[in-house]
């Protein structure tokens, strides 16, 4: 079964196979050194704790140019039962592998079950459907997709969602890595610049990560939703 198949059978109350894994990559550029892992979900709350845990949760270092998994390729196994978000921090030998230059630490991306890519975009999606506090289910996945490729004016080629979308895979054109790329380019502007005030009032960078994105996530679905009338 593909993940997202799975997800909406986890909602149904299936079990999944505890072999199954979570694979993709890490990217804003493809970013090499960064940490990913799941975040598992505490009870019925459909959220983790946003916090690393060795011993209860899967997460590696992304790769690098050459490895059999790609630049910035990670693969977890997923636990047999329970939900999770997948996150990804970035810290100072976080490489981006496009420009082959450090891309800077204290950075979370985060990404909703049965996602295949963690970037910028998909901590928008991760917020949309995080919000809504219920079971996330393939359906609410692709209707987030679709309100943030509409805010960032993205067009992805048929059948195909920003969750599991990977512009710097093989056929893909140059026009839509150029703008998947400058879609990512932007938000993180936005977002560092917030981050940079926050850590400048004293607040830690992973929490100032976080009031960025939120910030960023108020703003471009409000632009979305400009669109849309």
């Amino acid at each position: 079964l593909s993940s997202l198949a799975l997800l909406t059978l986890a909602a149904c109350g299936g079990t999944k196979s505890s072999t199954t894994s979570s694979s993709g990559a890490v990217q804003n550029g493809p970013l090499e050194g960064a940490f990913a892992f799941l975040d598992l979900h505490i009870g019925a709350t459909f959220k983790g704790d946003g916090v690393y845990d060795s011993a209860t949760e899967q997460g590696m270092a992304t790769t690098g140019v050459g490895n059999a998994l790609g630049a910035g390729g990670y693969s977890l196994t997923e636990p047999a039962t329970g939900s999770y978000t997948l996150i990804a921090t970035t810290n100072a030998a976080t490489m981006d592998t496009d420009t082959g230059t450090a891309y800077g630490a204290g950075i979370t991306f985060k990404a909703p079950e049965g996602a295949s890519v963690i970037t910028p975009q998909t901590t928008l999606i991760e917020s949309i459907v995080a919000a809504s506090g219920v079971a996330v289910t393939a359906a609410a996945i692709t209707a987030a997709s679709t309100k943030v490729a509409t805010a960032m004016v993205i067009t992805l080629p048929a059948g195909q969602s920003l969750t599991t979308f990977d512009p710097y895979a093989a056929g893909v054109t140059a026009a839509t890595k150029l703008a998947v790329q400058q879609a990512n380019n932007n938000v993180m502007t936005v977002v560092k610049a917030m981050a940079s005030a926050a850590e400048g009032a004293g607040v830690s960078a992973a929490e100032a990560s976080k009031l960025a994105f939120a910030g960023m996530y108020e703003y471009e679905i409000g632009r979305a939703s400009c669109r849309e009338r």
